[in-house]
């Protein structure tokens, strides 16, 4: 088999492939360098009001427009966004968009209602409706993944695997990347439902906020890249653009440093176990909860487990045994007896982000 006529991608026949064929496949490639391969199949999750929905606009945006984002480059493209939840809430979005950056209204299209993507014919029935107008996505955006999937029990590595297959479909007869907007768990952990959906992923991508009430900025967090190397995280920051008829909505602006932050959730962490838990030995479990239970907003498990990975590996914890399992205590509890009003307020702001 020579390489000049070898396609990885044909159809559905089975091929022997010798290694120098396989050393000749064509480099990874991305929509967005480091980001988003191309073609590939992705998940965005994160909880209700993480902001998930803007990020994915974003991109989509500039991936239409060819412009880079968030000071990455992008490879230009067109795009589909199937906004399954409904079409309207995309108007002041794209509005804002319009009024801070390009959008190239040749390159973008949208589908304002879902459809069953276990369903081939439905399947069928956007990519038909795709060439007969003409248009060959690079990008297709499914947001959400529960508004075509409706009736599969997520919970279901059968059911989930169908909805999979289904965007494989989808993926395979356009030539496009997927990228999918789900939910997580209501812990805030990883993405809601069966496994399956993660072991189909290329890349999974969590997108998740301290403060849903109030969006000013997000982390941005690569869970599974299957076939490079995982990008680092960091933060999207959110602005605020005031448009017409006193309307509003927000746009993913610019990153943020997240590393300033994790320093002060670390202080309010070994400050908890050292005032709350008076620094007796405490499991994780104690920790976590006496963390989500104190005063200030965006106190999840999840906010909690990605500080908690980092500062238990410190010199600032000290890890006995107890019966086999782990207990956690402040190296230096003098370091972090309650603070005075005015160093808790400014602690908590820088928390939540005020500042």
């Amino acid at each position: 088999m020579t390489t000049s006529n070898f396609n990885a991608n044909t159809g559905n026949e089975i091929r022997l492939l010798s290694p120098g064929d396989v050393e000749a496949l064509p480099n990874l490639e991305y929509l967005i360098q480091g980001i988003l391969p191309s073609p590939a199949f992705g998940v965005i999750f994160g909880p209700p009001g993480s902001g998930k929905s803007f990020v994915a606009l974003s991109m989509a945006l500039a991936i239409a427009s060819g412009t880079n984002w968030l000071g990455r480059k992008v490879t230009k493209g067109k795009v589909l966004y199937v906004a399954a939840e409904g079409v309207y809430g995309m108007k002041l979005r794209l509005q804002a968009n319009r009024a801070a950056r390009e959008v190239n209204d040749d390159n973008l299209r949208f589908i304002g209602m879902p459809f069953d993507v276990r369903d081939k014919s439905s399947v069928e029935g956007i990519c038909k409706l795709l060439k007969a107008n003409g248009f060959s996505p690079n990008l297709i955006v499914i947001d959400t993944l529960a508004r075509v999937a409706v009736g599969a029990d997520e919970n279901s590595a059968k059911d989930m695997g169908q909805v999979v297959e289904g965007l494989e479909m989808l993926r395979r007869e356009t030539g496009a990347t997927i990228l999918s907007i789900h939910h997580s768990r209501k812990d805030g952990g990883v993405e809601r439902g069966s496994s399956a959906l993660r072991g189909a992923s290329d890349v999974m991508i969590s997108c998740t906020s301290e403060d849903a009430t109030k969006l000013t900025e997000v982390t941005f967090k690569c869970e599974k890249m299957k076939d490079d190397e995982p990008f680092s995280e960091f933060g999207i920051s959110f602005e605020k653009i005031d448009l017409d008829g006193g309307k509003s909505s927000l746009i993913a602006s610019g990153t943020v440093d997240l590393s300033k932050k994790k320093t002060k959730r670390f202080e309010q962490i070994l400050q908890i176990m050292v005032n709350d838990l008076k620094n007796t030995p405490s499991s994780y479990t104690d920790i976590c909860q006496a963390f989500i239970a104190s005063p200030g907003q965006g106190r999840s498990k999840s906010t909690f487990d990605r500080s908690w990975k980092i500062l238990k590996k410190s010199d600032d914890i000290r890890i006995e045994k107890h019966d086999r399992q782990e207990r956690f205590c402040a190296v230096e509890p003098e370091k972090y007896n309650q603070p005075s009003d005015e160093s808790k307020a400014e602690l908590n702001a820088a928390f939540n982000g005020s500042k």
